[in-house]
């Protein structure tokens, strides 16, 4: 990712929300400036590229994509709420696992169940949870979960972020077809 901003530049353009955001994120996260400027743009991204947690968890990031909205949304945002009294969380589109280490975190003495269906990602969200010692703590699923138990065609193309599998295959597309779970 090309360096388009100076940190200058940024801070005058932020907001009161987004100092709040900082805050969580200086909190949970062993080198905070570090990863505000990836998030900001004004540092690159490099692989390996490893977020620490001040809980003791580790996050590997391979793209600014995976950064910018599968790690911040759960960290930084807050998208989610997990209370430290939740003891099963269930995580359907666990993506590569950014949530299940946020809800192991927030909740010590839960359980997950994560569901993910892309090859790719599950095989990533695998590796987040030996690389955190948890898997007695979770449970994975390469599966997703729909109205009927099936089949479905996965869209994993690159511009895809979170994918989908609605509709039919798309002509030009990287599909993947999953094995669905109905919520029954």
């Amino acid at each position: 990712m090309k360096i388009t901003r100076s940190i200058s530049e940024v801070l005058s353009k932020t907001s009161r929300k987004t100092l709040f955001e900082l805050a969580r994120l200086a909190r949970d996260i062993k080198d905070p400036v570090r990863e505000l400027k990836v998030f900001l743009g004004v540092k690159s991204l490099t692989n390996p590229w490893t977020i620490s947690l001040r809980s003791g968890f580790q996050i590997p990031i391979q793209t600014v994509h995976d950064f910018q909205q599968a790690f911040w949304d759960c960290w930084v945002r807050k998208t989610y709420t997990v209370r430290k009294s939740d003891r099963v969380i269930v995580d359907v589109g666990a993506n590569i696992g950014c949530f299940v280490i946020y809800a192991l975190a927030k909740s010590p003495n839960s359980k997950v169940y994560a569901f993910e269906p892309s090859s790719g990602n599950y095989e990533r969200l695998r590796s987040l949870v030996k690389l955190n010692n948890a898997v007695d703590r979770v449970k994975t699923f390469q599966l997703g979960v729909a109205r009927a138990t099936g089949e479905l065609s996965l869209n994993v193309s690159i511009d895809s972020a979170y994918h989908t599998s609605f509709g039919p295959m798309a002509r030009g597309e990287k599909n993947e077809v999953i094995q669905v779970l109905s919520l029954k």
